[in-house]
């Protein structure tokens, strides 16, 4: 079937729009909206650094079409930096005009050292003098501009005698300082206009005449070699060295010089169309430290994390999971029982071994600490450390070097695959013999991203699925012959075929007069032979209703095509991680988690897990949560067949995190195992297009 498709890339920055999009509505606290600006700004840098840079890299060597969509690399740029330019100047103008006023109404002034009153500006200039000032290097300049660093930020200045300078922005100083305090105001300044505003104290006798300031986004999309086994690490570390250096793939400047201007652009050689005119802060990421301002009175309602009804503290962990299965959602469930697994396995006289793997921790890793700790007890650890977690490569190569020094069995991931699955296995010596605990999950062990990455873990010691992920972690560590797995399925050995065959599997449930249909919530939907099958059902009937976060190339609500299929997409407090995929199976649900998107890249070039949840309680409370997802009228936006998002409106406001919370806390308060959904889904789909 040749089905039509979204430019993926083209698709993500409408995400990022919906990021925007809720920075900018006033009916959420306003230190929230200041965290989407600074989302907002992050997203974007990453997405230049990866993304962009590998469309622009796909140009330079012939521009050929690689997309489904049809479209060039080269229009793909172009169409990227139209929008993501039409974007940012509505994010520096309702920075301005709304959301800095808001602040203020609420006591925090954002104010720039030109601005205040003599008193105030005194309080910056001694703040700046103090902690600032010693700081700062200044770099005159004779002709060329020195190397400049790709995740800094940097004020060029002219003097009137014709010479000029580069003032780096400290890297260890927050992006937006908190410098005086009056009753109930506090008054705050973003780094960069401190530093420009003062630097002609780094200059005695000379007089600024202009300045501005810039940073320069370059490309991080470096691979490693892999064939150097004998010094893997080292070559990661000569990745993370030359992103560094790489090729500048944008420009971000704030200033009214033409000169000055022009100068950055020549030294860059970046097109025009690369180069995006800001305004202060010139990395809205900055605003992450403004979001950190303790002021919880104008933040989310905090929600004290719960225990499931299925982990009694009063018990040890192992008595816990013998119990049954213990399910975990994530951030509406607190994260320490997992820790505390880790934790209690490493000086447990009982456990043996523990096989773990890990592709992004913390930097203090309690978890990573104490496998480290296991390993010193004497224990059996082995720690699969993905190294080319793209930006975690550094903190993922100390932690290997460490659990190495520890005695820990250490393998660096697989050659030309990324171990992206989440599990973990413990083995413990019982009185009826030996016995294997598993955690698995569709979130990283990470405690920090725990609290507001939307996930789910699943704790057992279910002697069948057990087994398969011994099985699994044979495959990982010892390089054997792949196993058949029959409750799991693996990538990139069969997990696409799975997917595909539990589709085909609801179409012949169609074709027999059976109820057929397809759920699915993930980050991405971007593999072509997955689309072309979800196609394939709508055609035949198939309901197909899926929740993507992110980026999303199939074209919902085409007659003929994709009428039966509707799509939306979740923005709100948590950021929506987990991988639910439920099928009718003729009114036999079945329903799985997974660590794997719908992409490429997750089903063919990276070790994943799809995992099925079998309980009855848990299966019933998951499809409870789906529910919740396919009824918000808060914060949902739903796809048109133009690509276009629209939020979801109803008569009732129903905002789905709110509701997971509060069922969640229902069901911890009953103690008890099973869900409340009535099977009914309130689902929204776009009209089919005529």
């Amino acid at each position: 079937m040749n089905g039509v498709f979204f430019n993926r890339d083209v698709n993500w920055v409408e995400f990022n729009a919906r990021v925007l999009q809720e920075g900018i509505r006033d009916d959420i606290p306003v230190l929230e909206r200041v965290k989407f600006f600074a989302i907002f700004g992050s997203n974007f840098d990453e997405f230049f650094k990866v993304r962009v840079a590998a469309l622009r890299r796909q140009w330079r060597r012939g521009d050929i079409k690689t997309c489904p969509s049809g479209m060039l690399p080269s229009e793909a740029v172009v169409a990227i930096e139209n929008r993501a330019r039409e974007l940012y100047s509505l994010a520096y103008a309702e920075l301005k005009s709304s959301l800095l006023p808001a602040l203020e109404e609420k006591g925090i002034s954002v104010v720039s050292p030109e601005s205040v009153r003599s008193s105030l500006r005194a309080s910056m200039e001694s703040f700046f003098d103090e902690r600032i000032f010693p700081i700062l290097t200044p770099i005159g300049l004779d002709e060329d501009f020195p190397f400049i660093n790709g995740e800094l930020s940097y004020v060029y200045i002219l003097f009137k005698d014709g010479k000029k300078a580069l003032v780096r922005i400290p890297p260890s100083v927050d992006g937006v300082l908190c410098f005086f305090t009056e009753k109930k105001r506090s008054y705050h300044v973003f780094t960069e206009a401190l530093v420009e505003f003062f630097c002609y104290k780094l200059f005695p006798g000379m007089e600024v005449e202009d300045s501005v300031v810039f940073r320069i986004v370059r490309d991080a999309d470096l691979s490693v070699d892999e064939e150097r086994d004998e010094d893997f690490i080292e070559a990661m570390e000569a990745v993370i060295e030359d992103r560094e250096v790489s090729m500048p793939v944008a420009l971000f400047i704030r200033g009214n010089n033409s000169s000055l201007v022009s100068d950055v652009i020549s030294y860059v050689s970046l097109e025009e169309a690369a180069v995006f005119f800001a305004g202060c802060p010139v990395a809205l990421s900055s605003l992450f430290s403004l979001y950190n301002v303790n002021r919880q009175d104008i933040k989310n309602e905090v929600w004290p994390a719960l225990l499931p009804p299925e982990y009694d503290e009063e018990l040890t962990i192992w008595d816990n999971i013998r119990r049954g299965d213990i399910l975990f959602f994530h951030p509406y469930h607190s994260f320490l029982p997992v820790i505390r697994l880790v934790e209690d396995a490493a000086v447990d006289p009982c456990v043996l071994a523990i096989k773990m793997t890990l592709y992004r921790t913390s930097t203090n890793s309690p978890i990573v600490a104490a496998l480290e700790r296991a390993a010193r007890n004497g224990k059996i650890v082995v720690a699969v450390v993905e190294l080319k977690a793209r930006f975690d490569e550094q903190r993922n190569i100390a932690w290997a070097r460490r659990l190495e020094r520890a005695g820990a069995t250490v393998l660096y991931g697989i050659r030309n695959l990324k171990v992206h699955a989440k599990a973990l296995m413990i083995i413990r010596n019982e009185d009826d013999g030996l016995r294997r605990y598993v955690h698995v999950s569709t979130g990283n062990y990470n405690e920090n991203t725990a609290q507001f990455y939307s996930d789910i873990g699943i704790m057992t010691a279910r002697e069948d699925l057990c087994t398969e992920m011994g099985l699994f972690f044979n495959m990982l560590t010892g390089y054997t012959a792949v196993n058949r797995l029959e409750k799991l399925a693996m990538a990139p050995v069969n997990l696409k075929e799975r997917f595909i065959f539990l589709i085909d599997r609801e179409i012949a449930r169609k074709r027999d007069g059976e109820n057929a249909r397809i759920i699915a919530k993930l980050n991405s939907l971007v593999d072509r032979d997955i689309i072309e099958s979800l196609y394939r059902a709508s055609c035949e009937g198939v309901e197909i209703f899926l929740c993507v976060r992110g980026v999303c190339m199939l074209v919902p609500g085409v007659s003929g095509l994709s009428e039966n299929i509707s799509v939306i997409s979740i923005v709100d407090r948590f950021l929506e991680h987990s991988r639910i995929f439920y099928f009718e199976n003729g009114g036999e649900p079945e329903v799985f988690i997974a660590s794997s998107d719908w992409m490429p890249r997750n089903l063919e070039r990276r070790v994943e897990l799809l995992v099925p949840v079998e309980r009855s309680f848990a299966k019933k409370r998951i499809i409870d949560v789906l529910s919740f997802y396919f009824s918000d009228t808060s914060h949902a936006y739903c796809l048109d067949d133009s690509g276009s998002y629209e939020r979801v409106e109803g008569v009732s406001n129903r905002r789905a995190q709110q509701l997971m919370y509060e069922y969640f806390r229902m069901v911890s308060d009953k103690g008890g195992r099973a869900g409340i959904s009535d099977g009914v889904f309130n689902v929204r789909r776009s009209p089919s297009s005529s």
